[in-house]
């Protein structure tokens, strides 16, 4: 089986249960952010949804981490528990420019501890599907709405790739913003799902 299938066949799998994915405990690769009360990871797009830690959470603040953890099955009122069950800075992540202009070139950038092939796949929404519970080939979460997604890169790469995105000039993209994702696969490991970056489409510049 080749990689593309092999990332083909991870999207594919949010047909499943997310729900019950949820509440298993799986590894998550996103951006901690501090809300002011709480600490939740970027990716969530929701502040409601608390990190609950036995560590201090404050050294990770806007960095990218790769953390293992579950939500809790049951919640009061709109706050969902995450238990966070270990956590360490990722090496392994991804980065986008969060504003493109149309027309223009948008930069974006994968990270690895060495060789693998990467993917990055955009997405027209938001989404919450972790993937350990589909077997051991697929791991980390996909942070995008599975209605429609396409894959816009992909290849080689031997610790770093940064690669640029050409944006068409259509109006019809002007304010939308797009889910952006990458994924890599390392030698003996499984096609890792990395954190989420979402790009908005600006006007262009003369």
């Amino acid at each position: 089986m080749n990689l593309t299938s092999l990332s083909r066949i991870a999207l594919s799998a949010v047909a499943l249960s997310a729900a019950l994915a949820a509440q298993t405990p799986s590894r998550h690769v996103g951006t901690l952010i501090d809300t002011g009360s709480h600490y939740t990871l970027a990716e969530f797009q929701d502040p409601n949804v608390r990190l609950e830690a036995s560590v201090d959470l404050s050294a990770f603040v806007d960095e990218p981490v790769d953390m293992m953890g579950s939500m809790r099955s049951t919640f009061t009122g709109p706050t969902q528990h995450f238990d966070v069950a270990s956590i360490v800075l990722a090496n392994r992540a991804f980065s986008s420019d969060e504003v493109a202009a149309l027309g223009a070139t948008t930069r974006m950038r994968v990270d690895a501890p060495g060789a693998a092939n990467f993917f990055v796949h955009v997405s027209i929404g938001h989404g919450y599907t972790p993937l350990t519970s589909y077997g051991p080939t697929v791991a980390g979460v996909l942070w995008m709405d599975p209605t429609l997604i396409l894959s816009v890169a992909g290849g080689a790469m031997n610790t770093r790739w940064r690669g640029n995105l050409l944006v068409p000039n259509d109006s019809f993209l002007l304010g939308m913003t797009l889910q952006f994702q990458a994924a890599v696969h390392e030698a003996g490991q499984p096609l890792l799902f990395l954190n989420s970056n979402p790009m908005t489409f600006a006007a262009a510049v003369d």
